[in-house]
């Protein structure tokens, strides 16, 4: 990335660390992971997902097209988990990328690992594996166990693979720990006052 930290994977799915690539608080963006398409480019790597350039698509729109797709899948994988009723604008742009990518869906070796053959710039390379991701999610019986994070400017969502389902944090190291200090730093201010 641009001199940046990538963003923690630990989202538990692609979808949701896609999601994850920016910090949120309720519907804005607050920290911007992917401000250029060399950001995702290095996101896509960091993800796993291999090497990935800029095709011969217009890399500004794509990106562009990237954060609308992640905006819309955190709308429709928050309204899933809290069960409420997908939005219908998000899930008709999932739908159309679907069905323009429906044709071209194919399967290709490269670097040793079978990828989608229909890669032809970033919205193919990152968005149509994102969107896959994000379907197979949504119709699995995983979605149930989707949270957001509590912690303020964060609110990143993850798959809580906990034993008993209480994993509160999207990191306990960073999240969880923020959060511990700053309620012992509340008590302890709340009992110098009152003393």
């Amino acid at each position: 990335m641009t001199g940046r930290r990538l963003p923690r994977l630990v989202g538990g799915r692609l979808c949701l660390d896609f999601a994850n690539s920016a910090n949120w608080d309720d519907e804005a963006v607050v920290d911007e992971k992917l401000a250029t398409p060399a950001d995702v480019v290095a996101w896509a790597r960091h993800a796993g997902m291999g090497t990935i350039t800029a095709g011969r698509e217009d890399a500004v729109e794509a990106l562009a097209r990237l954060r609308t797709l992640r905006a819309d899948l955190r709308r429709l994988l928050i309204a899933a988990a809290t069960g409420k009723e997908p939005p219908r604008a998000p899930l008709a742009r999932l739908n159309r990328l679907l069905a323009a990518h429906g044709g071209r869906l194919r399967l290709a070796a490269a670097d040793g690992r079978l990828r989608h053959g229909a890669a032809r710039g970033l919205m193919d390379a990152v968005g149509l594996p994102v969107a896959i991701s994000a379907v197979d999610l949504l119709t699995s019986s995983d979605l149930g166990r989707v949270k957001i994070c509590p912690a303020h400017q964060c609110e990143w969502l993850f798959l809580d693979d906990s034993r008993n389902g209480t994993r509160r944090w999207c990191s306990m190291a960073e999240c969880g720990n923020r959060a511990k200090a700053r309620l012992h730093y509340d008590r302890m201010k709340r009992g110098l006052l009152s003393a």
